[in-house]
């Protein structure tokens, strides 16, 4: 659930403020160490970390409190009814 970059940036930048990434040393086949980098940190909207992205119609930031698509599909998370929100 994000408007268009040119008009949210907030989720972008709060991407390489607050998101995290994997990198570290890991094993490859149960023995082989290697370090894997990973340049661009995840955050929550990520589908890589588990997201499942509402739909949604707003223009910009603030619209995502103002528009009628996008306050149901969060109510519905909300409120413990997920299967009634829409998805990307």
């Amino acid at each position: 659930m994000q408007a268009p970059f040119h008009r949210d940036q907030v989720a972008e930048g709060g991407r390489w403020f607050h998101g995290e990434t994997n990198s570290g040393w890991k094993t490859r086949w149960g023995f082989a160490p290697y370090y894997d980098i990973d340049v661009v940190p995840n955050v929550p909207s990520d589908e890589d970390f588990g997201a499942r992205r509402l739909t949604n119609d707003s223009e910009d930031h603030s619209g995502y409190w103002k528009t009628e698509m996008t306050l149901k599909n969060q109510a519905a998370v909300i409120v413990g009814q997920p299967e009634r929100a829409s998805y990307e």
